[in-house]
Parts: C-alpha cells; structure tokens; sequence
C-alpha cells in the first residue's frame, strides 16, 4: 500500500507534464496522441513540459455544472510550446493574458455523488514575493 507520506514526497513527480515533440515538424502535442495532429508523423519523442508558462487566453463560466465553483475559469496557458487547458484555482482575480501560470495540484470539482476530484491544474504566479507586504 502506499502511503500519503511516499506520495507527498513525490508529488513533484507524479505532476510532471509529459508531452510528444514531432521528430519531423518539431511541434509540441499535448495531450499526447498516437499521431502528429500537425504533420501526421508517428515519429515522436516524450517531453516533459516545464512547470510554469504564460496565459494565451481564458474564460470565465458564470454557470458551471453541478460541482464547479461559481465562477469557474479555464486559460490554455503555453508550456514550452504545447497548449495546454486547465482550470485555474488559486489568483483567477489577477489572470490577465500573458500572466505567468503555474501547474498545480488542484481540488477542481466535486462529482455528483460527492467525490471531490484533483487534477492537474493552474495557478497564477503572482510579482510579489512572499515576503513583501503592503507598504500602505
């Protein structure tokens, strides 16, 4: 059995990204397919994706389905040049595009029967250091 503590340790690398880069048009492909969607090519090789990226676009769903926080925000953020979607669960107030992101393991919902459900997910990096406070 495995134990919380062992997956703790290792949930750094349990939450690496890994994408598929197209050895003949060099396109990064995430989620991973069987083929190139770009080229057709089945000539790929696995990446790992960097941990943080910047924000290309985002929506705000004011209505989500049932278990989703009321607003929930998706941003497809570019990872070392793959595309990837997510929900964005810490700093969605300060999401503008082009906002430095970082991949997170996120509560994204609750299914209906009431099982809360993590995946990987996004969180916006903030300028401020931890230790800065307001001046004010």
């Amino acid at each position: 059995m495995t134990s919380v503590q062992r997956l703790w340790r290792r949930a750094r690398e349990y939450l690496g990204l890994k994408a598929l880069k197209c050895r003949r048009c060099g396109e990064v492909i995430y989620p991973p397919k069987r083929a190139c969607p770009y080229c057709g090519s089945r000539d790929l090789e696995e990446v790992a994706l960097p941990r943080r990226g910047k924000v290309i676009t985002y929506t705000v769903i004011n209505v989500p389905i049932e278990g989703f926080p009321k607003p929930t925000v998706i941003a497809v953020a570019d990872l070392g040049g793959a595309k990837v979607m997510a929900q964005v669960v810490e700093g969605a107030e300060e999401l503008v595009e082009g906002a430095e992101v970082e991949v997170v393991l996120g509560k994204v919902g609750r299914t209906v029967e009431g099982l809360e459900y993590y995946m990987p997910a996004l969180r916006v990096v903030s300028d401020k250091s931890p230790d800065e406070g307001d001046t004010d």
